[in-house]
This record gives C-alpha cells, structure tokens and sequence, in this order.
C-alpha cells in the first residue's frame, strides 16, 4: 500500500518552486554562484535575468580579483542582460575602487529600472558624488550610502524616500542659499561621521528614527508642529 501512495506522490524538486522563492534564494547566495544557476535548466534562465535584487559584495569582488576580470565589466554585462525591474543594487567592497563615471552609469541603470534599495560603500580615495538623476528617483524608498558626497540640486529630493543611511560622507548645497534637503516621506534617518549636516536643513515631517553619531556637535532645529508630532 505505502508502494502504491509513494507512485502516486509527485515529487517537488527546487525548480518547482515559485519564482519568488527562487528570487530569494539567488539573492541570499554569492552572485556569481546566482549567475550560475542560469545553466541548469531553460527554467533557470529567466529566473536569473529578472532577479530583482542585485548584490555586489566582497565576496564577489574578490572573485573577479581572483580570475583577473574586470569588476565593473561583469556588472555592466550582468545590468545589460538583465530583463526585469532592478528593485535592489548593492556595491559594496573594502578594497574594489570603481569610476566615478562607470558607478554613475550603474546608478542611471538602474535609476530607470525601478530601484527601490540602492547602497553604496566603495573603496575610493575620494568620495563618490552622487548624479542629480538621483535625487529625483519616483521608486527610491532606501538608500544607505558610505564615503559620499552629497551636491544638493534645487526642488524637491528623493519623492519617497523612507530609510537614508549615511557614512563618513559630506553634504553641501549651492554657496550662499540656504540648503534644504527635502524628505517628504523620510521615517528613518541614520548619520555617522558626516560632514556638513548642520549646514542644511532637513525638512522631513514624517520622520519618526533618528541616530547620529558624529566627533563634533550638530545642532537641530524642530518646528513647534513638528516637535508635538
């Protein structure tokens, strides 16, 4: 009897699995070792072109190192074969510097591909000055930044931005104007080390977390409907 009900059981293997689970999985896995998974089976190969999360971490930067590749040029390859909203991008190493200019075609990318988490935490001797395209972005909601640089354009900033995470990065706005960086829908803010944040006036009437560390102090101001909130 147990014979009969184990012929008549349909077996599930991991190809069976809904997309989304897939997705997930690929994104808790090293992203060469994700990129692989293409190969297995015609199944596969969609499920790696429309991964929605794409994260470049030390250990992907240390592979590339490893096998003499160019880093900057697999993620250009990997952005270029995508097929699907890029939801997360993440570039992340201790020890990687990538271009001003090739991280900028990276945030424009993906910027038009319907972003919703960006981080960025590069080795660069300089800091990274984020494109004005940014700013602007209609899908952002979390960006967690580290050795930035912030040129604030005039209007609004980040539309509905939720989470800003910033690092050992600098703020500044047009010399002599007063500079507001506007968070209309900001909850969460974190500052660590940063520069020029009392220079600017934060104007986020949403927010509900705020942490900062920093080596000097800053000084904010609360507008009385604000403060009662």
């Amino acid at each position: 009897m147990d014979e009969v009900a184990s012929k008549g059981r349909k077996s599930t293997t991991i190809g069976d699995l809904q997309d989304g689970i897939l997705h997930t999985i690929l994104e808790f896995m090293p992203i060469q070792d994700a990129a692989r998974t293409s190969v297995l089976s015609k199944k596969w190969i969609p499920i790696w072109s429309t991964q929605p999360h794409l994260v470049f971490d030390p250990l992907f930067f240390q592979y590339v190192s490893n096998i003499g590749a160019s880093a900057a040029t697999v993620i250009y390859k990997i952005l270029m074969q995508h097929t699907g909203n890029i939801m997360g991008f993440h570039l992340i190493s201790s020890t990687c510097k990538l271009a001003q200019s090739v991280v900028d075609q990276f945030i424009i990318f993906v910027s038009k591909h319907g972003i919703q988490k960006l981080t960025l935490d590069m080795a660069n001797e300089e800091n990274y000055m984020l494109p004005n395209r940014i700013f602007t972005c209609a899908t952002l909601t979390h960006l967690k930044l580290s050795r930035c640089f912030f040129k604030l354009p005039d209007g609004t900033q980040f539309p509905i931005l939720v989470s800003l995470q910033l690092e050992h990065s600098k703020i500044a706005g047009h010399l002599g104007s007063e500079d507001d960086l506007n968070l209309p829908m900001l909850e969460t803010l974190e500052l660590r080390f940063c520069i020029g944040v009392d220079s600017v006036n934060l104007v986020s009437p949403k927010l509900d977390n705020m942490s900062i560390v920093s080596s000097y102090t800053v000084t904010f101001y609360c507008e009385p409907n604000l403060c009662n909130h």
